[in-house]
């Protein structure tokens, strides 16, 4: 059971982090999309 408990705590983290990094790419990609849009 010790094994999984810390496997979760291992991967709640990661997946926050995932989940920020897929946001940024998002928001980045968006406002490129813009930029060229705007030019």
């Amino acid at each position: 059971m010790s094994i999984a408990i810390v496997a979760l705590l291992l991967l709640v983290p990661i997946v926050i982090i995932g989940i920020v990094l897929l946001a940024v790419i998002t928001r980045s990609a968006a406002r490129r999309d813009s930029d060229e849009e705007d030019e």
